[in-house]
């Protein structure tokens, strides 16, 4: 307002000054000159002419990054200044003659120069790394003149006159929005190593106050556990907290206070973490205290474990029960009898041979061609009993067929029981499906009820098709299991 009123006292000072024409000639000079300014003064409110940080969110464009060193000296190739690490974004105009990634061959770098969507100021990038700060590999997707790119790194001035990168220490941060190894989605998630190089200029400032980037999926195997840090050590946090990393030599991301599958707490039975799993977190990531790329508490989670997303399996091939949920699964069945009990089945479960029964393995058993083992999870001390169940195929074992051993990962298929209070499976009613991953080139469908069955006997309990006895007769509607036979509730 105040800009306006000196404007309107200096046009009313000419009116004294100038002869009519005049003054006309002069009016009309001072108005065009008061609408620029007011066009641009209203231009730079709206962030039109706001320079670039040089910061992932807020990168230089190629104009900011020719301004930011104009003024770096430079004497020799071993002495000169340099500004650094900075981003700046902008389209590929030209190739230089020491080629694209593709050309540089073993180098594994390119050059080229970049500009602005406006404007014929360019920047020349010199010698930079591929995405993830790494050197281009056959097969990945080359540059060319219209691509976007953001590249990050140190910039220098060289020989006084040479906007450019600072050889062997910049890379290419994004090209055409892409950012390397993952991005960061469910369909592509980030390793460990681009998950890293993406919160690594993420500031911190306190506990309070820090960057983080949006909800993103990390794909990596545990390197290590942090000090009680396991979900059976997080007790009521049902929380864990580790370190994954891509392999042996890369870098770490810390997986700090992470909930369970399902973006749950943990609970007793389910499978802990160990070192060597292979995990996917999902949730937001930080830089903490500008040094330590991970997750932020309380805003991430476990996507999968081993390729599993559910909190509990339900006993189908897909999403087999652990040995521990096995045992939970069947510790509310009753057992009067050897001829008088509940069972669930077919149902699969998965574990690992912790120890051979006195029926002995399938070898042992001779012609009954069965065998009888404990299986228990990879952490967790439940066992569970396969008793006298039958080979791959649900067939007797035959002489010359591989038989099992202690530290075997099996899946078992059939029906369970709670046997005087011993959770096994009904004997005769289940058999190996897989054992150490290989099925016997067996397929398998499940005829039977994938629910609660009576032997001998009915009652009037009600159960749900996952085995889940029901309180009285069942309120919402559904299919339900009752007296061994499928009934729908409307």
């Amino acid at each position: 307002m105040a800009f306006c009123k000196v404007l309107q006292g200096s046009l009313n000072s000419f009116m004294y000054l100038c002869s009519q024409e005049e003054y006309i000639k002069k009016i009309i000079i001072m108005r065009t000159k008061i609408t620029a300014l007011l066009v641009v003064s209203l231009l730079v409110s709206v962030g039109c002419f706001a320079r670039g940080t040089g910061t992932l969110a807020n990168p230089y464009s190629v104009k900011d990054a020719c301004e930011a060193v104009k003024n770096l000296t430079w004497t020799s190739n071993t002495n000169y200044e340099s500004i650094g690490d900075v981003f700046v974004k902008g389209i590929i105009s030209s190739i230089s003659s020491y080629g694209t990634f593709a050309e540089s061959g073993s180098f594994g770098n390119a050059s080229f120069y970049i500009k602005d969507k406006v404007g014929d100021k360019v920047f020349f990038c010199y010698r930079i790394l591929y995405l993830g700060n790494k050197k281009f590999e056959a097969g990945q997707t080359d540059i060319k003149v219209g691509d976007e790119v953001i590249i990050c790194g140190k910039l220098m001035n060289y020989r006084g006159n040479n906007p450019q990168t600072v050889s062997g220490n910049a890379y290419l941060y994004s090209l055409n929005g892409h950012i390397g190894a993952g991005t960061g989605t469910l369909d592509d998630p980030y390793t460990v190593t681009t998950a890293c190089e993406a919160v690594k200029h993420l500031t911190w400032t306190s506990n309070t106050e820090y960057e983080t980037t949006g909800n993103v999926y990390v794909k990596g195997r545990i390197s290590r556990i942090a000090n009680h840090g396991t979900f059976i050590e997080g007790g009521t946090y049902g929380n864990a907290s580790f370190y994954i990393h891509d392999d042996e030599e890369s870098v770490e991301l810390y997986c700090y206070r992470i909930l369970y599958l399902e973006n749950k707490k943990f609970e007793d039975g389910q499978t802990d973490i160990k070192v060597g799993d292979e995990v996917i977190i999902c949730g937001k990531l930080m830089n903490y205290r500008g040094n330590t790329p991970e997750t932020v508490a309380g805003n991430a989670f476990l996507y999968s474990l081993n390729g599993r997303t559910k909190g509990r399996g339900d006993g189908t091939l897909a999403n087999p029960y652990s040995a521990a949920e096995a045992c939970a699964a069947v510790k509310d069945l009753t057992w009067t009898s050897n001829t008088n009990y509940e069972s669930i089945g077919d149902v699969f479960v998965k574990g690992i041979i912790s120890s051979i029964s006195s029926y002995g393995t399938f070898a042992e058993s001779g012609s009954f061609g069965n065998a009888s083992f404990y299986i228990k999870d990879k952490v967790g001390d439940k066992v569970f009993f396969c008793y006298r169940i039958l080979y791959l195929g649900n067939k007797k074992f035959e002489a010359g067929q591989t038989d099992i051993k202690v530290g075997d990962e099996v899946i078992i298929c059939g029906k369970l029981m709670n046997y005087r209070g011993t959770p096994e499976t009904v004997s005769g009613k289940a058999f190996l499906y897989s054992l150490n991953g290989d099925n016997g080139g067996y397929s398998f469908i499940a005829t039977g009820v994938n629910g609660v069955n009576r032997e001998s006997i009915v009652n009037n309990h009600y159960y749900s098709l996952e085995g889940v006895r029901i309180d009285g007769q069942p309120a919402q509607k559904g299919v339900y299991i009752h007296n061994g036979k499928k009934i729908v509730v409307k």
